[in-house]
């Protein structure tokens, strides 16, 4: 997955929970900066595991796994 593919995951995710980036952030042990560079494609995730099993829907997972 590209890190920009990626980053739009999480802001799909994330807006579909209704979070800001400073709450994902609060939940994941992360800033919002870190978050902001994650959705942006600046920097990556080291572990997508977590923000894929606790802060997206199915169908929305779903997805981005069709797309590797």
């Amino acid at each position: 997955v590209e890190p920009l593919e990626l980053g739009r995951f999480i802001s799909t995710c994330r807006k579909e929970k209704n979070l800001t980036q400073k709450q994902l952030g609060e939940e994941l042990g992360v800033t919002d900066r870190a978050v902001s560079k994650w959705e942006n494609g600046v920097s990556l995730v080291k572990d997508t595991t977590s923000i894929h099993a606790d802060f997206c829907s199915t169908d929305t997972a779903g997805g981005l796994d069709n797309k590797k």
